[in-house]
């Protein structure tokens, strides 16, 4: 028996085909999903690491601010050397982390950045021998607070900046591979 003019031709795909077909797209989605999981905490981590360097900040000033206010009002000289003391330690141990913090990142200006924490090192060592002499440490602690100020608002800005283009440039990535791997898919 012969085909009627206008009938569609059969179908030549197996049964099995239409299944395989949601298979891919099932594993496609899953994919996805899991980029825009991975989007979402790499936002997350940086949204983190932002937050966590400006509290780092915050402190510092506050820790510089205790230690000019007990300089102004003349505190003797041992509650002085405290204040210090933990400016110093917090000081560093700041620098530590966010120099790891820049590395695990592969910041490009950490080796910069190093150095100006070194030079700040050097004058916080310097601040420790200075103590005894009230009015040197009086100016010493204003260049620091111009020194911190200038770093924060400046340095550090250019590591956040930096770190928001990364994770929004991972995410442009992540969403132009879904959408390359959607067109393939379809």
């Amino acid at each position: 028996m012969g085909k009627e003019p206008n009938t569609p031709p059969e179908p030549t795909a197996s049964p099995v085909e239409p299944e395989k077909a949601a298979g891919d797209k099932a594993a496609h989605e899953n994919v996805a999903r899991e980029r825009a999981a991975a989007d979402i905490a790499t936002a997350e981590a940086t949204a983190e690491a932002i937050a966590y360097g400006e509290a780092e900040h915050a402190r510092l000033i506050g820790l510089l601010e205790k230690a000019t206010l007990a300089i102004s009002r003349n505190d003797s000289a041992s509650k002085v050397d405290a204040i210090l003391l933990e400016l110093s330690a917090y000081t560093m141990s700041h620098f530590r982390e966010e120099e790891r913090l820049m590395a695990a990142n592969a910041f490009p200006g950490l080796e910069a950045h190093k150095r100006e924490h070194a030079e700040m090192a050097g004058h916080l060592h310097g601040l420790m021998d200075l103590r005894s002499k009230m009015e040197v440490l009086q100016c010493s602690v204003g260049v620091l607070a111009l020194w911190i100020d200038a770093h924060l608002r400046i340095t550090d800005s250019y590591f956040f900046n930096f770190l928001q283009s990364k994770a929004q440039n991972e995410s442009s990535q992540s969403e132009s591979t879904q959408s390359e791997s959607t067109d393939s898919a379809d």
